[in-house]
């Protein structure tokens, strides 16, 4: 016999409140055995299920006993008889749960159906003040369950807000009316007025719907926008706390040599960045121009473009032979980015914290390559012959970019970008030179002349 898991969910939950109507002077000690168990690791699945449904069965056959008995309520021979196979049901469906769990799940509904009348037949024999009791009980436990409802909505409400979601100020009134008239229902039950209670119940349901509609249908947009707005900042501290382990391994290498390997990390690096731009690309069309939500997209994608453009000029210096200009060049994008992440920070708020640690982080990796960079021109500056060399390096470099760009193999802003960080690299040696070194310190300022010369004659 087969029987669909969706019945096996409706009895339990109908198990499950009939188990929650308990006088707490009768069944304290159930109550005190239960607590005191240890709590074992939680499970799911069909064997799990089957498991609940026996104690749950077990626990109506326990109460029918104990109540009859408390109560002096007499259960006919046939009622009798019907808990009895119930009880040898449930032995069976334990014998079963482990080899046949679809037998096992038939025996326990059987056993379920056969002590169900019985219970109901106790219940209302119960004295009426006993009855009361358990309409007390129930209401407090749909107070618990109604205040946890309203908590949710206000932490999704919350959620919203912090986020730049204008919410209706009707909901926000609404969840503060229905925490409030929780409080005043239970305080109702306290003096015994069971039916205000109830009456105030129905209001909470009616708040709770009414907020939850609007959750779903005026706000469902903006709650998208929002968690599209989010995901794209996550991934954006993501990609930037990326991008810094790669810049310093990719200054590590360049300090070591190793322009191979700082070209495959600055490649990875540009993936990433690029991966950032068509997010943020294709969730843009889906937001307002004037929200907060593009606000913060853009900026995303603002930092993303500079990242990825710079980490494309300094694989370009790279291979141009000019390690120390890709290194100004990482250091100025880090520089640059600087700003938008304080925009950032002020435009999402919830994640002001995890924004200003990728900002510090960008502010150190800054500091170092810029130390290395003049570490480089320390070892530049130590003896003129290296310092020749590497003079010689860089005008070898310049006739290399403008060979590149009048070849077009460049873009016209990769070309000013890349004379922009020579340019900064030399002024950075020209003041470490000493004034002694006359035909060095010519030969840099005959570059740096010829630079700016670029730069003024190139309009993109």
């Amino acid at each position: 016999m087969k029987i669909g898991w969706s019945k096996l969910a409706a009895l339990a939950l109908l198990l499950a409140i009939g188990a929650s109507v308990i006088p707490i002077t009768t069944v304290a000690a159930v109550v005190t055995a239960q607590t005191t168990q240890p709590v074992e690791e939680t499970r799911r699945g069909p064997e799990h299920a089957v498991e609940v449904l026996i104690s749950r069965v077990e626990l109506l056959i326990s109460r029918i006993e104990s109540f009859s008995q408390a109560y002096n309520i007499t259960l006919d021979e046939n009622m009798t008889s019907l808990i009895n196979e119930a009880k040898n049901l449930l032995n069976e469906a334990k014998g079963l749960k482990d080899t046949n769990l679809t037998e096992a799940l038939s025996k326990v509904l059987q056993a379920a159906r056969l002590v169900t009348p019985v219970y109901v037949y106790v219940i209302q024999k119960l004295p009426p003040t006993v009855k009361d009791d358990f309409a007390v009980r129930r209401t407090e436990a749909q107070f618990r369950v109604r205040e946890r409802v309203v908590l949710s909505l206000n932490a999704t409400v919350k959620w919203l807000v912090e986020r730049g979601v204008e919410v209706p100020e009707w909901v926000l009134s609404n969840i503060s009316k229905a925490l409030e008239l929780i409080d005043e229902g239970r305080q109702a039950l306290a003096e015994g007025n069971v039916t205000k209670a109830k009456e105030i119940l129905k209001e909470v349901d009616d708040i709770i719907k009414e907020v939850t509609k609007a959750l779903k249908t005026e706000l469902r947009v903006k709650w998208v926008k929002a968690v599209c707005a989010e995901r794209s900042l996550i991934a954006l501290v993501a990609q930037v706390n990326a991008l810094i382990h790669i810049v310093n391994e990719s200054a590590e290498s360049i300090e070591a040599g190793d322009y191979e390997n700082a070209t495959e990390h600055l490649n990875a690096a540009s993936k990433k960045a690029e991966f950032i731009i068509s997010v943020v690309t294709s969730l843009e069309a889906y937001v307002s121009n004037e929200s907060t939500y593009y606000q913060i997209l853009n900026l995303s994608k603002q930092i993303a473009i500079i990242l990825n453009s710079s980490i494309e000029d300094a694989k370009t210096a790279l291979k141009n032979g000019d390690p120390d200009t890709a290194l100004t060049i990482l250091s100025n994008a880090l520089n640059e980015v600087q700003p938008l992440f304080d925009q950032l920070k002020n435009l999402a708020k919830w994640k002001y914290s995890e924004l200003e640690e990728a900002k510090q982080l960008i502010l150190r990796v800054r500091e170092r390559v810029r130390e290395r960079v003049s570490k480089l021109i320390k070892i530049y500056v130590a003896t003129e012959a290296k310092l020749s060399w590497r003079v010689t390096m860089l005008e070898q470099s310049l006739n290399a970019l403008n060979l590149l760009h009048a070849s077009g193999r460049i873009s016209c802003q990769t070309y000013l970008n890349l004379l922009k960080a020579m340019k900064s690299f030399i002024e950075e040696l020209l003041n470490a030179i000493p004034q002694n070194m006359y035909m060095i310190r010519a030969r840099l300022n005959n570059l740096l002349n010829d630079i700016n010369t670029y730069i003024n004659n190139t309009t993109c």
